[in-house]
């Protein structure tokens, strides 16, 4: 994540910028949304002062653990990476949103707690009928390549990031050339 934001934050500048001025005008502060941008806009540009100020990052318990897990890789920030999750685990296995699975179980194990990150990836199968394939939704191979990650089962963390970039759009959370950064760095 650091050298890929060395990249990634001059190349994006100019939408970035686009997208700042577009939020400054009536129609962009006429968004019920407009702090979420806001808070996207400080994390992909490394401004964490003015990211820690996001009111639980003005984002959902879906999009939290995603937008933590990237503050984590980029800071190593562990307590603030926990409010991540926190909300989305207070929540019961019948309540807990689908969608963010994916990147809770990534989030936690990056953080060294693969018991419990094994035990979601479990809770998660049951809940969709996934059985054990990692490409059932194309983010829950992200989920079982972070828990090889985070064993150091390195092959096996390149596999499912590969198979979650081959795996069809099941889910919200599909995001273009997803898993390729992470086989990489397997």
């Amino acid at each position: 994540w650091r050298l890929q934001l060395k990249a990634a934050i001059p190349l994006g500048a100019r939408d970035f910028d686009a997208t700042e001025a577009y939020l400054r005008t009536p129609d962009g502060q006429a968004l019920s949304s407009d702090e979420f941008y806001r808070c996207v806009i400080d994390l992909q540009r490394a401004r964490f002062s003015a990211l820690r100020r996001c009111d639980d990052w003005s984002l959902g318990v879906a999009v939290l653990p995603m937008m933590a897990l990237a503050e984590y890789r980029m800071t190593g920030d562990a307590t603030r990476a926990r409010r991540g999750y926190e909300k989305f685990l207070a929540g019961t296995a019948v309540t807990r949103d689908l969608d963010a699975y994916g990147h809770t179980i990534a989030l936690v194990a990056d953080l060294g707690r693969v018991r419990e990150a094994r035990a979601l990836l479990d809770e998660w199968r049951a809940r969709t009928g996934g059985g054990d394939d990692p490409g059932y939704r194309a983010d829950s191979a992200y989920a079982v390549g972070a828990i090889a990650a985070a064993e150091g089962n390195w092959e096996r963390a390149a596999s499912a990031f590969l198979a979650w970039n081959g795996s069809p759009a099941a889910s919200a959370w599909h995001f273009y050339n997803r898993g390729l950064v992470e086989a990489a760095n397997a």
